[in-house]
């Protein structure tokens, strides 16, 4: 059996489904916090209030068009590639100012570029990698503020961070929405479930530190 880097393989894909289901109530949260609140506030027009929705689904389309020109080089009938899933996650990370047709061509070339070079004998993770890459190019400089996080000087608690109140990605500051998409994966053999309780483990240590060094 092949395995992929957070997933065991599955011939029918369906645990890609299965992962758009669970990341939905993220995608939404994302939406609630980057767009609608800030134009509840009259901090943002209408248009960049959906902002955190159609910067996602950009990624994602563009990680799929992706996988399309690779298949067609490879002469394969069809794409067999997580990219548009790591598209979609790497979006989900990335600030609610970064330029997203510049994170689009970005990503698309270097999801085409892993592809190949993960051929050969010298394998990198193609997410982290992009991301790498992304940082250094894009994002080092770009405020993880939305536009009322950036007007009003805020203090976010341990709970805070729980609840996905905080500062961070586009939609992925919620950890309570996160070990629910955890729970709901885990009624699947697909998923590889020590990744995120390690990762998570990892957060909550480091941050109850943080929290009782901290005045």
């Amino acid at each position: 059996m092949k395995n992929q880097n957070i997933l065991h393989y599955d011939s029918e894909n369906s645990y890609f489904y299965h992962l758009l289901l669970a990341l939905i109530p993220l995608l939404l949260y994302g939406w609630y916090k980057n767009g609608i609140l800030p134009f509840l506030n009259q901090d943002i027009s209408w248009i960049k209030m959906f902002r955190p929705l159609y910067f996602p689904a950009l990624v994602f389309s563009v990680s799929y068009l992706g996988d399309m020109v690779v298949a067609k080089i490879k002469k394969e009938k069809r794409a067999n590639s997580l990219n548009p899933f790591y598209g979609l996650l790497l979006s989900m990370t990335l600030p609610i100012n970064a330029n997203i047709f510049i994170v689009s061509i970005l990503v698309f070339f270097c999801f085409i570029f892993f592809s190949f070079w993960n051929r050969t004998k010298w394998k990198i993770n193609t997410l982290l990698s992009t991301k790498v890459i992304l940082f250094f190019i894009l994002i080092a400089n770009v405020s993880y503020f939305n536009a009322t996080e950036n007007i009003n000087n805020l203090f976010y608690s341990l709970i805070d961070i729980f609840l996905g109140r905080n500062i961070g990605g586009l939609a992925s500051t919620s950890i309570i929405l996160m070990l629910g998409a955890y729970a709901f994966l885990s009624f699947d053999y697909y998923y590889k479930k020590s990744i995120p309780v390690y990762t998570f483990l990892t957060f909550t240590i480091t941050a109850l530190i943080i929290e009782l060094i901290t005045p």
